[in-house]
């Protein structure tokens, strides 16, 4: 039976512990050569040590029609810069099974980073279409409006994506980010408190916070939150340097210098 070596593999890649992770797989693999999960979670270890061909070398030894098997493929086959090979295997998967959700959303990642904006959107109205309560298709949607100047619709996009996925950190930093951009601080204040509420111990809302703090000219409460983000990060000498900075303006500000 190959459950028990996968199990104990899955717990040691947890704890970070890849050679013994492999060491379980391998045995995994052994008992059940055809198991894709494990051929998966396998290649997988491997792309990030950093080996991409013993991680392609893994799946290629499967079923590469099985569905899960040729996607996991086109994601190495991607990384690596081939996007012609990455393409043609994910749009065939989405052929054979236009409801294969991940997918789709894989083939629209694609698109919008190479370039081909408007294929990425129709992908993600389908996504939509087919499941309203998208959050990931939601993102990418104001993704692409943002980086093509359409603002407002990035900011609607990007609030279905936190109404959908209120545990999302990334969709409350994006959305700050472009109140931050049109310079609309209450806004994006408030989207990095929310930020902060999900995700108390990640430094980046309050880094972000402190920064439109200080194009307010509200020193004190920008140090405040860059005490807190040293709190975090007690080893990042770049917030320590920017603490100081900061301290330095506040002292001088309050002065009557500023």
């Amino acid at each position: 039976f190959s459950y028990p070596y996968k199990f104990c593999g899955q717990i040691a890649a947890e704890m970070g512990k890849n050679d013994l992770a492999l060491k379980y797989f391998r045995k995994a693999s052994q008992t059940n050569p055809q198991d894709s999960e494990t051929a998966i979670a396998m290649s997988r270890l491997f792309v990030a040590q950093g080996d991409w061909v013993a991680g392609l070398k893994i799946l290629n030894g499967q079923d590469i029609e099985q569905p899960v098997i040729a996607l996991e493929r086109a994601k190495i086959v991607y990384q690596q810069g081939n996007l012609d090979d990455a393409l043609h295997s994910v749009e065939e998967i989405a052929m054979r099974d236009p409801d294969h959700d991940e997918a789709l959303m894989f083939l629209a990642q694609m698109k919008a980073e190479s370039g081909y904006s408007e294929e990425a959107r129709q992908l993600l109205i389908q996504a939509l279409q087919k499941k309203p309560d998208h959050s990931a298709a939601y993102a990418l949607l104001g993704s692409l409006s943002y980086y093509e100047g359409q603002l407002d619709q990035a900011v609607h996009n990007y609030s279905e994506a936190i109404r959908y996925s209120p545990a999302e950190l990334e969709n409350y930093l994006k959305l700050g980010e472009i109140f931050h951009d049109r310079r609309e601080f209450v806004q994006a204040l408030q989207i990095y408190n929310q930020a902060m509420k999900v995700a108390p111990e990640h430094v980046t809302p309050f880094l972000e916070s402190a920064m439109v703090f200080k194009e307010m000219k509200d020193y004190v409460n920008a140090e405040l939150m860059l005490r807190r983000a040293a709190e975090l990060e007690p080893r990042d000498l770049r917030i320590h340097r920017q603490l100081g900075a900061l301290v330095a303006l506040n002292l001088v500000h309050n002065s009557g210098g500023g």
